[in-house]
């Protein structure tokens, strides 16, 4: 009689072995992912091919996602409801980020095996910008709040002449909407200035760029920067000679 009940109890264990632990079922019914669920999925609905750029690469969005995308959603769109969409002014490496955070609501850029290490920082930083406006013109303010965070995190790495570089093509789009890249800027602009205040006398700031509104807001930094040291100077002398 004792060799059946041992078997009783394997049975038992490689039944318990196989349910979920307790921790993983809780996880499942959590709160947040109840309040994450759709009603109908996104992906039973018919695909659109949306073509970026002026070599028009096809990336291929459900139109249920598409009602996120507020400059093809809206009723007063000329995009709207149609199978095939034309975006020129938004390359095919931007395009690939916009759909990717469409679908997963995530930031990411695709890999390019040909550029050299010295180089990706910069390149990342500039793809970024592109970001920023592309979310701007789709209000798309999840993403445009990501991509302000690369820009952020990248340009830590980048000098203030890199950063005019990566930027002049797209600063006059950034322009109605640049108040926090004007004053992260500022903040690039015045480390350089603290740590050498000659730096601007030597490095050619004025030659990384030809925009002329980019070259207004350097000039209006550097004259702030040197009236504020001006200011500190003279005050200091006349704390001295009192």
């Amino acid at each position: 009689m004792a060799k059946p009940k041992k078997k009783a109890v394997k049975k038992s264990a490689a039944l318990e072995e196989s349910l979920p632990e307790k921790s993983s079922l809780e996880s499942t019914s959590s709160p947040t992912l109840i309040n994450n669920r759709l009603e109908v999925s996104p992906y039973t609905s018919c695909p659109t091919a949306i073509h970026f750029g002026v070599e028009q690469r096809v990336y291929y969005v459900p139109q249920d996602l598409l009602q996120s995308l507020e400059r093809i959603a809206s009723p007063y769109s000329p995009f709207n409801l149609r199978r095939n969409i034309f975006l020129p002014d938004v390359n095919a490496n931007t395009g690939h980020v916009l759909v990717h955070y469409l679908y997963t609501g995530t930031y990411q850029t695709l890999y390019n095996k040909d550029t050299l290490p010295r180089e990706e920082t910069n390149i990342e930083f500039k793809q970024a910008i592109s970001t920023y406006v592309a979310a701007k013109d789709c209000h798309l303010d999840g993403l445009k709040e990501l991509a302000k965070q690369r820009v952020k995190q990248l340009g830590t790495e980048m000098s203030i002449s890199d950063v005019f570089k990566s930027v002049e093509e797209d600063f006059s789009k950034l322009c109605d909407e640049s108040a926090w890249f004007q004053d992260y800027m500022y903040e690039k602009v015045k480390a350089m200035f603290e740590q050498d205040y000659t730096a601007f006398a030597r490095t050619g700031l004025f030659d990384c760029t030809e925009n002329v509104s980019l070259t207004k807001i350097l000039a209006k930094f550097m004259v702030e920067l040197y009236n504020d040291k001006i200011k500190r100077m003279i005050n200091l002398q006349q704390e001295q000679s009192i």
